[in-house]
């Protein structure tokens, strides 16, 4: 059975952190006079242009759209795909206790809630773990999920065992961005994103009322970007953080992708335009709203910081990894390592690789 939640657990606030990521154009909000002057700035651009700037805008809009659906492929996820991770996920915490449950259980509890953000843009599904030895000045581990998952999916389930194992009691929030899962609100570009993770953050420390120093940052992939920009706008918060299989930017991703995907398929002749292709395209997503530097923001936190990666990333290439681009700033890294083949070095769970739990445990669990 599915756990009930009210309308709004918490409502997240603007505050100075997060003021400079309010949208330009609110048309809600805005005087009557601003939005004249927007509309009379279009038609003369349309007049001045020859009539190519609807023509300019749709190849815009279907460009953001292609943009959209890859970089938050959760978000479009098959109802059966949804309905099936909340129905294991309910089992699993609120169904009958056997062997595979009863130790997870035995240390925590599970309550969903509800974050609002800013403005009422978007309403958050959250899933609080806490740990039932927990009080006042117990950590919290906020989880940024990868692009393709939901909180329903668990993928951070071995963070809560080893709490366990270490005896270190922790609280863990998962949550899903806008338009992901349960989670309500339209996703239009990577700062909606980071404001989502500063609602979330709002919570643990005046809801939760985690202390700052307590409060740690976790991201995978696309969190990895997400949970660095999130953090790095409060220095307050000298919690540690983690950063696995994530890349440097969004821009140097983009670009690598198209180059490294194109040039191979181009007549030899052809391939030094790969050059000038490939940081066009990146520019033109960018220029859509989707923007994460993940390096800028990584070189601003405070606490300490270990980033995970591996070289033969299939998804990230190693030049725009994070790792490639923070080596020689203070940090500690984690290559992972094995012995078996593995084709998705991306996406294959930490457990196949040698001692790699372990070592970000020895991190998170001091």
């Amino acid at each position: 059975m599915t756990l009930p939640k009210i309308a709004s657990d918490f409502q997240a606030n603007w505050e100075a952190p997060i003021d400079h990521l309010k949208p330009a154009m609110d048309i809600n909000s805005c005087p009557k006079d601003q939005i004249r002057s927007f509309i009379l700035k279009r038609l003369f651009i349309d007049a001045i242009t020859f009539g190519l700037a609807p023509y300019i805008r749709t190849r815009l809009s279907q460009l953001n759209d292609l943009a959209n659906k890859n970089i938050l492929p959760a978000a479009h996820l098959p109802f059966e795909t949804l309905q099936l991770n909340q129905t294991n996920f309910d089992h699993f915490w609120h169904g009958p206790i056997d062997s595979s449950n009863q130790q997870l259980r035995d240390h925590f509890e599970v309550s969903a809630h509800t974050i609002t953000t800013p403005h009422n843009w978007a309403k958050l599904n959250a899933n609080l773990f806490r740990h039932r030895d927990a009080d006042g000045s117990t950590p919290t581990l906020i989880y940024f999920q990868p692009n393709g998952c939901v909180s329903t999916q668990e993928s951070h389930r071995w963070l809560l065992q080893k709490s366990i194992d270490m005896k270190t009691p922790m609280n863990f929030v998962i949550f899903d961005y806008r338009s992901v899962g349960d989670s309500i609100g339209t996703f239009k570009s990577t700062n909606d994103l980071i404001v989502d993770g500063a609602s979330i953050v709002q919570w643990v420390r005046n809801e939760l009322g985690t202390p700052d120093d307590r409060i740690h940052f976790y991201g995978r992939s696309l969190g990895g970007a997400i949970a660095a920009q999130t953090k790095a706008l409060y220095p307050n918060l000298t919690g540690r953080f983690i950063s696995e299989r994530s890349f440097s930017s969004s821009y140097d991703m983009i670009s690598r992708i198209v180059h490294d995907r194109f040039k191979p398929n181009l007549h030899p002749m052809l391939r030094p335009l790969c050059y000038l292709l490939a940081p066009l395209a990146a520019w033109a997503v960018k220029s859509q709203g989707y923007n994460l530097d993940a390096v800028k923001a990584f070189k601003k936190l405070q606490g300490e910081k270990l980033v995970v990666y591996h070289p033969q990333d299939p998804v990230i290439p190693f030049n725009a990894s994070l790792f490639s681009k923070v080596k020689n700033h203070p940090h500690k890294s984690l290559e992972l390592r094995t012995d078996e083949f593995l084709i998705n070095h991306h996406n294959s769970p930490l457990s196949f690789y040698k001692n790699a739990e372990e070592e970000i445990a020895s991190v998170i669990f001091k």
